[in-house]
């Protein structure tokens, strides 16, 4: 097996043709497996997006109040923390196709109870199942992977990108429609039948298999305790926001999360079945997307959240645009919209161009719509704004993902493309605890919205040092399918 620590550049382009052995595909392979992912990407967040939009009529239906149901979408979160890094090792060990439909399995059984459930433990229990479905997306990449050369991977990249960014739409402005118009069962129907019909075409057609060799087994002990220090990692962040920092409960969480973390490194550098390779980590086609995801995830939480606080501010303030919750998507949609395009263009870009210009350009526009949302507080101006950042946002994941998949093993895409998902994860977290921050004290509201953003135009810049270091892929993988 060929480990990740110290390869050169010759190791790695001999590395990264590993899994060579397997049947190059055809156009048409190519197109069905690229439909059949996306469809996946598509409905997966439409599924896992619905509980926000709807949680006024989930509380009423469930006969809960505002904090309980939130903490369902909170269990969604922490489930997916969890799964990630254990199926797409999983993945990498016995075969993308079957991991994939076992997770489609447990998403689709997930969007069945949280629409059937009279009981707030039951939907509760669909909602950790649905969380478990965000494990698809990095599955997907091993995929995408075994299927195209460097040039087409990074369109595809881009393509996927793009209908995750079309499925969070959709679930943030479709949701609450479909229910009042139909009813809650209808409203997690369509994203559910939209993964069986995903599923049952990855099943007849074959997608995702792969001729290739079991290498270990699965490292329970560093799942475990890896599982365990990022769930109460992203725990202690979601206390933080919740009842302070200073609270022994936060500190706590924090801290056991800190000893588990130190605890599956070690226990991953003293293993010959590691979890994750120790060497992989020094890989800077993995280190430097995950570092441009945390950044951009963070950019984009931050901002979505100081921006949409500000938009429901009166007008009499000066800043605020007086917007009620009805108009809310309409601020969101331009920039939804904007990320559908963006994701496949900066694919096509990352061929010609390669990963990283075109992620340096993502974290530069990051940057500008960030300090235009800072100083411009017109309804058209925060559109602009946000959708600039939106662009910044899908092209730093496009090719964060791309970077990954094509900078590893074969045998390693699974695991790597896990550790990008969870690093926006965490991102999106830190993002959403630095808004709040920034409007911690009521007295000057203006001011704190102009700092806030200021802060996230300054993370952009690490976004553009972390997007330097992106492989130099142009000619990474001979275009042999």
């Amino acid at each position: 097996m060929t480990t990740s620590t110290g390869r050169n550049s010759t190791e790695h382009t001999t590395a990264t043709s590993e899994g060579a052995h397997q049947t190059p595909a055809p156009a048409e392979r190519r197109t069905l497996t690229l439909i059949t992912l996306s469809l996946i990407a598509l409905a997966w967040p439409f599924l896992a997006g619905l509980i926000l939009p709807t949680m006024p009529l989930l509380q009423t239906e469930l006969g809960v109040d505002p904090l309980t149901i939130a903490s369902a979408l909170t269990a969604s979160t922490l489930a997916a923390v969890v799964v990630t890094p254990l199926a797409g090792r999983i993945a990498d060990l016995y075969g993308a196709r079957p991991t994939m439909l076992v997770i489609l399995g447990i998403s689709i059984l997930g969007g069945y109870l949280s629409g059937a459930a009279t009981a707030f433990p039951v939907f509760l229990i669909g909602q950790v199942l649905i969380g478990c479905g965000f494990t698809l997306v990095p599955v997907a990449f091993v995929v995408l992977r075994a299927t195209f050369d460097a040039n087409r991977m990074k369109l595809a990249s881009g393509v996927m990108v793009a209908m995750l960014a079309a499925g969070e739409g959709f679930g943030t402005l479709l949701g609450g429609p479909i229910a009042l118009s139909f009813s809650r069962a209808a409203m997690f129907a369509i994203p559910t039948g939209l993964l069986a019909l995903a599923a049952i075409l990855l099943w007849l057609c074959r997608i995702g298999n792969t001729e290739r060799e079991h290498r270990g087994r699965v490292p329970w002990t560093g799942a475990i305790l890896l599982g365990i220090g990022l769930l109460a990692t992203f725990a202690g962040l979601n206390f933080g926001l919740d009842v302070g920092w200073l609270e022994p409960s936060t500190l706590l969480l924090l801290f056991a999360g800190v000893v588990f973390l130190v605890g599956w490194f070690i226990s991953d550098h003293r293993s010959r079945n590691p979890l994750v390779e120790v060497g992989l980590l020094r890989e800077r086609g993995v280190w430097a997307p995950m570092l441009a995801s945390v950044i951009e995830g963070a950019t984009m939480a931050a901002t979505s959240f100081l921006i949409l606080q500000r938009i429901a501010l009166p007008e009499d303030t000066g800043y605020g645009l007086g917007a009620h919750v009805g108009q809310t998507g309409l601020f969101l949609i331009g920039g939804s919209i904007a990320a559908i395009v963006a994701a496949p263009l900066a694919g096509r870009l990352a061929a010609r161009f390669g990963t990283a210009l075109i992620a340096i350009s993502g974290s530069v526009l990051l940057i500008l719509g960030s300090l235009f949302l800072a100083f411009n507080t017109t309804a058209v101006g925060t559109v602009m704004g946000l959708v600039t950042v939106s662009i910044g946002s899908a092209t730093i994941s496009s090719t964060a993902y791309a970077a990954t998949a094509l900078a590893v093993p074969f045998h390693e895409v699974g695991i790597a493309t896990a550790l990008v998902s969870l690093s926006r994860t965490l991102g999106l977290a830190v993002g959403t605890q630095l808004g709040a921050a920034a409007l911690a004290n009521p007295d000057l509201p203006a001011a704190a919205f102009i700092i806030g953003l200021l802060i996230t135009a300054g993370l952009g810049f690490i976004g553009i040092l972390a997007g330097s270091f992106f492989p130099r892929d142009r000619d990474a993988l001979p275009a042999t399918r």
